[in-house]
């Protein structure tokens, strides 16, 4: 059974935050089949300068969060 296969179905996407230093000001990740989607956010003063969406091959789903 896939994902989308029911009819009714209704997902819900689990953010979790990714702690960044000297980069974007907001990192977020989610998990989904095969992997993550990874969001960021540079934002100042209320005003957004840039956004972006990335996935990252995991199927085990062994990435912590951590870059190290």
């Amino acid at each position: 059974m896939g994902l989308f296969s029911k009819k009714d179905y209704k997902g819900t996407l689990i953010w979790h935050e990714i702690k960044n230093e000297g980069g974007p000001r907001a990192g977020f990740r989610t998990k989904i089949t095969g992997g993550w989607l990874f969001s960021v956010r540079d934002s100042a003063g209320g005003m957004a300068n840039g956004a972006g969406v990335t996935f990252i091959p995991d199927p085990e789903h062994k990435w912590n969060g951590n870059s190290k």
